[in-house]
């Protein structure tokens, strides 16, 4: 009975009045009989068998019990508890854990189901699965950006500057109503793509420049800035087209890589050429270099 009371009184159960249990409906059944409740095998064997077998909800009763004639045991039972207060996705996934945690508490094995609870499931495993795999991701671009790119420190820069795309993106996206789920993960996994090129020519572009920090920004700008340009904004017009279907998958998809475009180009345009124009150059470990800056 601890169990049950501790299923009923939850935020997330309707308590006594939401059970199907057939051990209450027993226990209600003997007390109409005013029947002492003592732990005699007649009452709790004998009595009970009969009752379930011969009691109008037979049927029913018949389907929640598992009994084994061969050990004279319940091998399984089921029972329902009615849920409240789940609306939203947060809630499917809090009472998913709370009703989790309850049943791992007891001292036999108990199993949890509702036809909600495998979306619960997802929410509660989508944060970490994307943490790490835009992890994963990032450590990837890392290698490829040291190989590419002669100098640890710019590889460390384009880094800092896809970490500071995806946040931006991150932000957005709640703004703009699309929640953390897996077809907007696998959005955010490809815009990274997106955000290394915008983030790595320009810097590519000012490490294989003349001259100071300042001169190197100009120079990167004014053979880089144009085609960086076209590239983003011609995206941005392409998939412009996508906003006007509705369709979740895909309108989840134009909205992440439009953040990703806009936010990128602001980074490539703005604000790398502005701190890559203030760090001296001698921190990018450039060969053969002198800074004038």
């Amino acid at each position: 009975m601890a169990m049950i009371r501790a299923f009923e009184n939850t935020e997330y159960t309707m308590g006594r009045e939401g059970t199907v249990f057939f051990f209450l409906e027993y226990l209600n059944y003997l007390d109409q009989l005013n029947a002492e409740l003592e732990n005699t095998e007649k009452i709790w064997k004998k009595k009970l068998l009969s009752w379930l077998k011969f009691t109008g909800a037979s049927n029913q009763w018949k389907a929640d019990i598992v009994y084994n004639k061969t050990t004279e045991k319940f091998d399984a039972f089921r029972m329902q508890i009615a849920l409240k207060n789940i609306v939203e996705p947060n809630q499917h996934k809090l009472a998913a854990e709370l009703l989790r945690k309850i049943a791992d508490e007891q001292p036999f094995k108990v199993e949890i189901y509702h036809e909600a609870f495998p979306f619960a499931d997802q929410y509660i495993i989508i944060f970490p699965s994307t943490m790490r795999n835009v992890g994963m991701s990032l450590i990837c671009m890392s290698g490829i950006a040291l190989l590419l790119i002669p100098s640890f420190p710019s590889a460390v820069f384009i880094m800092v500057s896809i970490v500071s795309i995806v946040i931006g993106v991150f932000g957005y996206m709640t703004h703009w109503g699309v929640n953390l789920d897996a077809v907007s993960m696998i959005s955010l996994i490809m815009s990274i793509g997106f955000a290394v090129d915008l983030s790595a020519h320009i810097v590519y572009a000012f490490i294989t420049a003349e001259g100071n920090s300042v001169e190197r920004v100009k120079g990167a700008l004014s053979h880089l800035g144009w085609p960086i340009f076209q590239g983003a904004f011609s995206t941005i017009m392409g998939i412009s087209v996508l906003y006007t279907v509705d369709a979740y998958i895909i309108l989840t998809f134009f909205k992440t890589i439009w953040l990703t475009m806009v936010i990128g180009l602001l980074h490539g345009l703005i604000f790398i050429p502005i701190l890559l124009s203030i760090i001296p150059i001698a921190v990018f470990h450039v060969h053969g270099v002198k800074d004038s800056h």
